[in-house]
């Protein structure tokens, strides 16, 4: 660091004259000088912003041109163009939220069980026009509890030393996978078809119970933390 002794001020720069009076400076020299970024450089941050409102952009074209369409060759009778438009919704908040979110991976895997959830009964009502007895309660929606859960106890085991931070994450996961088995007792899945739903609560509740046996007071403690008990 240099310093203007008529400035009274320190400078950081290699040069020998103050950039105010132009006088000597005295003192040793910076290492290196900082400079801006030149003006043809764009940062990735932004780069990447850019990208992403292009294909937004796209995006709301092609929504509008499938209503238009939809509305021009049947008068919205079949409204497929509905199911486009929610589709590339979900995709887009699937990829902004669970992707790319600033968030534990846990809670990614969550946010993402819980919308495919939303998506395929309002995917199934909208083909079929019913989601009792339909496919996504009867095979979907057990298919990707277990997923889920078994993702978030291999996160768990491979980040071991961060594993408080995926413990509610994982204990509301292992929670929703006894859902099927409510709604196979309550006749919302296919009529003979029970070993998907049933198969999901036993996971699930070996899951549960695992997580007691296994964990140390830490985990269990860590529990207790999240719930305010």
């Amino acid at each position: 660091m240099k310093y203007c002794e008529r400035c009274g001020v320190a400078v950081n720069t290699p040069r020998t004259k103050c950039p105010l009076c132009y006088g000597d400076l005295t003192g040793e020299a910076a290492q290196e000088e900082q400079y801006p970024q030149p003006v043809g450089h764009v940062p990735e941050k932004r780069r990447y912003n850019v990208v992403a409102r292009i294909f937004f952009f796209l995006s709301i074209l092609f929504g509008a041109a499938c209503l238009i369409t939809n509305f021009l060759t049947d008068r919205f009778q079949s409204l497929w163009s509905v199911l486009v438009v929610v589709g590339m919704l979900y995709i887009w908040l699937l990829v902004r939220y669970v992707i790319i979110g600033r968030v534990n991976i846990a809670r990614r895997l969550m946010a993402q069980l819980m919308g495919s959830i939303v998506f395929v009964l309002f995917l199934e009502w909208f083909i079929t026009g019913g989601v009792v007895h339909g496919w996504a309660f009867t095979y979907a929606i057990p298919a990707m509890n277990v997923a889920a859960t078994t993702a978030i106890t291999m996160i768990i085991c491979i980040r071991f030393l961060k594993w408080t931070s995926y413990t509610l994450y994982q204990f509301i996961t292992a929670l929703m996978g006894l859902l099927p088995l409510v709604f196979w007792l309550v006749g919302w899945v296919q009529p003979g078809v029970w070993w998907p739903s049933l198969a999901s609560a036993f996971y699930s509740l070996a899951t549960l119970i695992g997580m007691f046996i296994f964990a140390d007071r830490k985990y269990k403690n860590e529990l207790l933390r999240r719930f305010h008990l």
